[in-house]
C-alpha cells in the first residue's frame, strides 16, 4: 500500500498534473485491478467488512479523480514507449530492460499469489512452517482458512497493480530524476517489508524467499544502470509525444 501511495501520488503530481494521457489511463487500469481483487472474496467465502467499508469509502474518491482529471489528459491509448535508448546493450537501454522484466515479474507473481489465494491458499513451505495440514487449521478453526485466504489474495492484487503501475511509469514516463526516484522508492516500500517481516518470525524457506529476493535484486540492479541516464541529459531516441 505504501508502494502504490508513492506511485499514485507521483502520477497526480507530474504526467497528469501535465495533462499526459498515458498516466491517466494507467490510473484508470490500475484502479480496475486494484479495485477489482476485493472481489477475490468470492474464492475463499469471507467477506471482510472492514476491508468492504474501505473500499466503498475510496471507491468514490478513485471515480472523482478519472472523472475531474480526464478533461486534462482528453487523449486516447498509446502503447509506443515514451522514449527508448539508441542502444538496448548500453548501460541505460540494460537497465530499461531489467526494470521492464522486473515489473512483469511483478505481474506475474501478483496473479500466481491470488490464484492460489482463491484455490489451494497455501504453498507447501506455509504448511511446513506452521507444522499443521491444511485440513488440520480447518479442524481448529473453519474461519481460519478464508481468514487467511483473504489476506494472501488481497495481498496478490495489490503485487498486480503494483506491477502494472510500475511498468506503465517506467514504459511511458520521459527519463528525469523525480521518475526515477518513485520507482526507487516504491521498489523499496515494497521489497524491504515483503522480504523483512520474514526474518523476525524464522520464516526463512529459500524457496518461498528466492522470488522477493530475485525481484529486489532485479530493481537495484535497474536502478544502478538507469541513473545516469534519469539524472542527465545522455542521448535518447524521442518517441512520439506521450498521449
Amino acid at each position: 500500500m505504501i508502494s502504490l501511495a508513492a506511485l499514485y501520488a507521483w502520477l497526480a503530481l507530474f504526467p497528469i498534473q501535465q495533462g499526459e494521457s498515458w498516466a491517466w489511463w494507467l490510473l484508470l487500469t490500475s484502479f480496475i485491478t486494484g479495485f477489482g481483487s476485493f472481489l477475490c472474496y468470492l474464492g475463499y467465502g469471507y467477506l471482510d467488512l472492514w476491508h468492504a467499508w474501505a473500499t466503498l469509502l475510496l471507491l468514490p474518491v478513485a471515480v472523482a479523480a478519472l472523472v475531474l482529471t480526464r478533461r486534462r489528459c482528453p487523449g486516447g491509448v498509446n502503447a509506443a514507449p515514451g522514449w527508448k535508448p539508441e542502444n538496448w546493450m548500453s548501460r541505460e537501454g540494460i537497465g530499461r530492460l531489467v526494470w521492464i522484466g522486473s515489473s512483469l515479474g511483478l505481474i506475474g507473481a501478483g496473479m500466481t499469489i491470488m490464484f492460489v489465494g482463491m484455490t489451494e491458499v497455501f504453498v507447501p513451505s506455509d504448511l511446513a512452517f506452521v507444522g499443521y495440514t491444511r485440513e488440520e487449521l480447518h479442524a481448529i478453526n473453519p474461519r481460519l482458512v478464508p481468514l487467511i485466504a483473504h489476506d494472501r489474495a488481497g495481498f496478490g492484487g495489490g503485487v498486480l497493480t503494483t506491477g502494472i503501475l510500475l511498468l506503465g511509469i517506467i514504459w511511458k514516463a520521459p527519463p528525469s530524476v523525480h521518475a526515477w526516484q518513485v520507482v526507487v522508492v516504491s521498489a523499496f516500500a515494497g521489497f524491504s517489508v515483503a522480504v523483512g517481516v520474514h526474518y523476525p518470525i524464522g520464516y526463512t524457506d529459500t524457496l518461498h524467499l528466492l522470488p522477493a529476493w530475485a525481484g529486489a535484486a532485479g530493481f537495484l540492479t535497474g536502478a544502478i544502470l538507469s541513473k545516469r541516464r534519469y539524472f542527465s541529459g545522455s542521448t535518447f531516441v524521442e518517441q512520439e509525444p506521450p498521449s
